[in-house]
């Protein structure tokens, strides 16, 4: 796949955490717009039709790894809170 920047990788994980665009955009402290634009990227670049789809393909080609702290399941606990948390 066509590389992703380093904040790509970010939002990634992010979205591999179940985060919607509001919560990205809060947790990266940058605009929902900016937020969503990076995810309509990560979609392009993965080929990816949706937020599950990038998240899986990123697993297959090594992008994230869901042991990393902070990654999906690693996250469940804070994966509820909102951005006034």
């Amino acid at each position: 796949p066509e590389p992703l920047t380093p904040r790509e990788l970010d939002v990634l994980k992010a979205v591999s955490r179940g985060r919607s665009n509001k919560e990205i955009a809060f947790d990266l402290q940058m605009a929902v717009g900016t937020a969503k634009i990076h995810v309509e990227r990560i979609l392009r670049k993965l080929t990816a039709a949706n937020r599950v789809e990038a998240t899986t393909r990123a697993i297959h080609y090594g992008l994230i790894d869901l042991d990393e702290p902070g990654n999906a399941a690693g996250a469940a606990a804070g994966q509820n809170a909102g951005p006034d948390a």
